[in-house]
């Protein structure tokens, strides 16, 4: 069964004879905040949080002995009947990240502490949720591709994400896109336990007793895509990515594909990847009209520093060659920007 977080929260916060969950989170953060967390290799210092969910809060920390910069999770939102699925989750990361490197990676962890933690490589240039509205159509594209090719891996070993969201993709110092979170939902629905959705980004089949299958994965991206183009989620489920013009064709295609509102229609992630590589080599080797607009402008802008010079005089061989060379670039260009040959 899933629920959205409001729903979530209310049944948490008032069901008869449970313990009140932000009571216990209250008592357990105050506890901790300035704190050494230890562990049996190991001990943490709190900085500063960076990121609150459904189970808990994720803080930058620093590893004592080294100083060195890490990621912490304390596990405080959280009923005593998920302890045990979160400590499934530490496992799937755990085995994600012996497979590729497009997951975050989890370093240490204490199960008997209170709260109980595990500590992860720290992303420092955040989640993609904070670059949504300033990349470029490349950008987009490239690390769309990598989260692809990262899925695509994983699923080859039965693993699912099904909560992809920007903050949930996270953006390493390199520039890398990286997974977290993985897996939870999976694991609460083979258990029967209840776990908050992402309606904006989920897939169709996740609100319904449906098989588990790449294809949520792959749908939660389409949106994602979509949305790092400019195009928001409910208007790209509306198909309103057939009328974005500004987009190639091929990509438009593409996130079409993703969004099918049938699961077997959507292709697997691998195929995404390499369509996207495909596209991305595409936009590299064809430069956009305004692009072209600009080098035509400074063409004309040296052609008529020729023609000044020969309201002075006679051109000068290399001036000759000059202004020929400017006319053959100048033809190419247009040749490009109308789609047919200029004479």
């Amino acid at each position: 069964m899933i629920e959205s977080a409001t729903t979530l929260h209310e049944r948490t916060k008032h069901a008869p004879g449970e313990e009140d969950i932000e009571e216990i989170h209250l008592e357990l953060i105050t506890n901790v905040k300035r704190a050494i967390l230890t562990t049996e290799s190991q001990q943490y210092e709190l900085v500063s949080k960076v990121g609150e969910g459904s189970f808990g809060e994720v803080w930058l920390a620093r590893e004592v002995s080294s100083k060195k910069s890490v990621a912490v999770k304390l596990l405080t939102l959280v009923s005593r009947e998920f302890l045990n699925t979160l400590r499934s989750e530490w496992q799937i990361l755990t085995t994600c990240q012996k497979l590729t490197d497009g997951v975050v990676r989890i370093l240490d962890s204490n199960f008997e502490s209170t709260p109980q933690f595990y500590v992860m490589e720290y992303c420092s240039r955040g989640s993609l949720a904070k670059y949504l509205d300033r990349l470029t159509l490349k950008q987009a594209v490239k690390i769309i591709s990598e989260v692809a090719k990262t899925l695509s891996i994983l699923h080859d070993h039965d693993i699912y994400h099904l909560d992809l969201k920007p903050n949930n993709i996270l953006i390493s110092k390199s520039g890398k896109p990286k997974l977290a979170d993985f897996g939870l939902l999976s694991i609460c629905l083979k258990r029967g336990l209840t776990l908050t959705l992402t309606p904006r980004y989920a897939a169709p089949e996740l609100f319904k007793e449906i098989r588990i299958s790449y294809a949520a994965d792959v749908y939660s991206l389409g949106l994602i895509l979509a949305e790092s183009l400019g195009i928001p989620p409910g208007k790209a489920r509306e198909g309103y990515v057939a009328k974005a013009k500004h987009l190639p064709y091929r990509l438009r295609s593409l996130i079409q594909r993703m969004l099918d509102s049938n699961p077997e229609k959507i292709p697997r992630a691998d195929e995404v990847a390499d369509e996207l590589k495909n596209i991305l080599y595409e936009i590299k080797e064809k430069k956009s009209p305004d692009d072209l607009s600009i080098l035509l402008l400074t063409l004309e802008e040296e052609y008529r520093n020729i023609i000044k010079k020969l309201n002075k005089g006679p051109l000068t061989m290399a001036d000759l060659k000059r202004a020929k060379m400017i006319y053959l670039k100048a033809k190419s260009l247009l040749d490009k920007v109308s789609g047919r040959k200029v004479l």
